[in-house]
């Protein structure tokens, strides 16, 4: 899969056992999603969650919100979670319009989802 100009996707597993931070910037569509998935590289370990930190993405579209319920999927059934942060107006609009809200843990920020792993 070639690159996409303007997508990146960055993946830090430097908070293991905790958590496992895929930062995601640009538009996250059909063409990019699979990326994100790719870049997750499966379900996180036992007991750790997915924390995206969505503060640079521009856009998403339903291929998208799909694959975060895919990686939701993926840490829940491990016992983790998955946390959206940083979520920018556009993307939450689309999050909140398929009622997606309700589903996935959206946070202000990567520190937030961290300081509420730890509460746990």
């Amino acid at each position: 899969m070639g690159q996409t100009p303007g997508f990146r996707v960055e993946v830090d597993r430097s908070r293991l056992p905790r958590a496992v931070i895929i930062t995601v910037a640009g538009e996250l569509d059909y063409d990019t999603s699979p990326r994100l998935l790719d870049a997750a590289g499966g379900p996180p370990p036992a007991g750790a969650s997915l924390i995206i930190d969505a503060h640079e993405l521009a856009f998403c579209d339903s291929s998208a919100l799909g694959a975060m319920i895919n990686l939701r999927a993926a840490a829940t059934g491990g016992g983790g979670r998955l946390y959206v942060t940083g979520v920018q107006p556009q993307v939450l609009s689309a999050i909140r319009v398929t009622s997606l809200d309700e589903l996935l843990m959206i946070r202000d920020d990567v520190p937030a989802a961290l300081a509420e792993l730890d509460s746990r």
